[in-house]
């Protein structure tokens, strides 16, 4: 007997529709908290939230 190929969650998961959600909103917030943790990695420290506007060139 051959063995079965695994299933993703998405194949257990099959509700007839082929249909992808694409929220603009998330994939901005996504994208400004990868920059966040890109930002923030070098550090030791906690930053500040004025730190952090500042390394994402927010800062008046």
């Amino acid at each position: 007997m051959e063995p079965r190929p695994r299933e993703t969650p998405m194949e257990r998961y099959d509700d007839g529709l082929d249909a992808q959600l694409i929220d603009p909103v998330v994939l901005d917030e996504v994208e400004l908290l990868t920059e966040i943790v890109i930002a923030v990695q070098t550090f030791a420290r906690r930053l500040k939230p004025v730190e952090v506007d500042r390394l994402l060139g927010l800062a008046d």
